[in-house]
């Protein structure tokens, strides 16, 4: 059962208690202001009919943002894509912009996430590929709300463009960082982290613009090959404690590396700090 499904018999069952208690169309009237306010408890913030609920909204509304614009979606477009009422949206959302915002914040703060909680106990290479799967898997199963956001960075209010522009800032340090890492290790080649990260940014995150119904049906196998080309990309092939390695050929291959590594510092350190991660 999938979240609209669900969030939608949890709606009729607490409707259906409400009708117990039936007022006049006057006091509904006049309730209205503070019905968000004196919402029983099913209704708190914290509640997981009212989170569902709140998942569900959100995954229709980034649906029909995504295929109509935000300007031309009203909140009654999405009320009928979940055959609820507009005012029934009203107890989770006051208007459109709010929808908007909690899909930012959802978007940039998941998508930060999800490079914070790498195991540490696997090797760098076990760490990339966890993580470019699970990324994948994020970004298809999100693809709506991510187009949404690329379309509308230019609309977003101060508020919302900066905590957007924060988490992608994130998202850039958190790949970069592994792969720093990584190289320092020994299990990635000396390429350099800033560009590396943005490659495999992009690769994960574009899935979301090619990504349609059918090939959505198989995301599993999307993100591991993924995860294979980060890996195969990376990790090295000529690790130094190969049987046979003399000590000349283990300095030459030093050499080139540290070569290798200090004309990348030198060419584009700078610009990978400043630098806009436009992968998100």
């Amino acid at each position: 059962m999938n979240i609209l499904t669900s969030a939608l018999n949890s709606l009729q069952t607490y409707n259906m208690r409400k009708t117990k208690s039936p007022r006049s169309a006057s006091e509904a009237r006049h309730a209205a202001p503070e019905s968000r306010k004196s919402e029983s408890k099913e209704s708190e913030e914290g509640s997981p009919r009212r989170q569902l609920m709140r998942s569900a909204i959100l995954e229709t509304a980034a649906g029909l943002f995504d295929a109509k614009g935000f300007a031309d979606t009203s909140l009654n477009d999405i009320g009928r894509g979940m055959n609820i009422s507009r005012a029934s949206i009203y107890y989770y959302f006051r208007n459109k912009e709010e929808i908007l915002a909690a899909l930012v914040d959802e978007v940039t703060t998941a998508a930060a996430n999800l490079v914070t909680v790498s195991p540490k106990d696997k090797s760098y290479a076990k760490q990339l590929h966890t993580l470019v799967y699970n990324a994948s898997l994020w970004f298809i199963a999100h693809r709506h709300g991510f187009r949404l956001l690329h379309k509308n960075e230019a609309i977003l209010p101060p508020e919302l463009a900066a905590r957007n522009a924060d988490g992608r800032r994130r998202v850039f340090r958190g790949w970069r960082e592994l792969i720093r890492t990584g190289i320092e290790a020994g299990e990635f080649r000396p390429v350099d982290e800033g560009t590396a990260a943005f490659a495999v940014i992009g690769m994960v995150t574009w899935a979301a613009w090619w990504v349609d119904e059918r090939t959505a049906t198989a995301p599993r196998r999307i993100a591991l090959t993924f995860a294979e080309f980060a890996v195969n990309a990376l990790v090295r092939t000529d690790h130094s404690d190969r049987a046979g390695d003399d000590i000349t050929t283990l300095m030459n291959r030093l050499q080139r590396d540290l070569a290798s590594l200090q004309g990348q510092l030198e060419t584009s350190k700078d610009d990978n700090d400043s630098a806009s991660p436009d992968g998100l």
